[in-house]
């Protein structure tokens, strides 16, 4: 089975711990909700 990036963020978005991922040029690709809520953040404006 591939695992596709999209489903992989949906996993990642269901586990209740802050989760971040960032790539070889420290741009968040990931950044889950329940690190949203810790960093009192909003996911889709710190992804890029």
């Amino acid at each position: 089975m591939k695992i596709t990036f999209e489903l992989l963020q949906k996993i990642i978005n269901t586990i209740d711990l802050g989760i971040v991922f960032v790539d070889t040029d420290n741009k968040i690709v990931i950044f889950n909700n329940t690190a949203g809520d810790m960093l009192n953040a909003d996911p889709e404006e710190k992804i890029g």
